[in-house]
């Protein structure tokens, strides 16, 4: 198990307002907002990663079992997705936040500058998962294994959100500074738990994207596809 702090969250204004505008004009209002909402997040991410490494034991019928070192193994109810992981030999269960502080300031800006702060975190928060995708990444390349995508109960269709309470019972949360309730939502809000399969069966080199199999995918402003 493995707890980090150290990374770095870059995001310009160009790549918030590509996101917000998703190709139309952006109106000067929201770019000048976008300016001064970077301006306060940047002093109010508290990034933190905690993450573990476990065995795939077995794939099938909607479910995979997985294993911790030192832990009972334990059943992760996937559902139709779960060939997902049926390439991989062991998976980086990983919980990501940016902290609560972004929000706190959000909850006391004007409408849109709150509005804005929100966004921010959401895509900051995206960095901070970007930068556990690279730990399985690089694990995957030392064994000359392929990786296959990141994947989070609630998000991926089919996949009850009850599993979060599974993916987090591996990890380490109060240490890292993070809380889970009894309904599955992480505290601070903007934190997030999934994971990501490595092993010879998979054939790219790179995490990829499920967007198109997320149960959000109609309402998301950030879609890839």
């Amino acid at each position: 198990m493995a707890i980090r702090r150290d990374m770095a969250v870059f995001l310009e204004a160009a790549e918030v307002t590509a996101a917000l505008c998703r190709g139309r004009p952006c109106p000067p209002l929201l770019a000048r907002t976008v300016e001064t909402a970077l301006e306060t997040a940047r002093k109010l991410l508290d990034p933190v990663i905690v993450d573990c490494w476990v065995a795939v034991a077995a794939v099938g019928d909607g479910r995979a079992v997985v294993q911790a070192e030192g832990d009972r193994q334990r059943i992760l109810q996937i559902g139709p997705h779960a060939r997902l992981l049926a390439g991989a030999r062991q998976a980086l269960v990983a919980a990501v936040s940016i902290g609560s502080r972004l929000d706190e300031a959000a909850g006391r800006k004007s409408r849109l500058e709150g509005y804005v702060l929100d966004c921010i975190g959401v895509m900051a928060l995206g960095k901070v998962a970007d930068a556990a995708a690279a730990k399985a990444e690089a694990e995957a390349g030392s064994r000359q294994w392929g990786v296959g995508p990141r994947i989070s109960p609630g998000s991926l269709a089919g996949w009850p959100m009850e599993d979060v309470h599974v993916l987090c019972g591996m990890l380490p949360l109060a240490e890292a500074g993070l809380k889970l309730s009894a309904q599955g939502v992480i505290d601070p809000l903007k934190s997030a738990v999934g994971l990501i399969g490595i092993g010879p069966g998979y054939g790219g080199s790179t995490v990829g994207s499920v967007c198109h199999l997320c149960r959000h995918r109609e309402a998301c402003w950030r879609r890839r596809g």
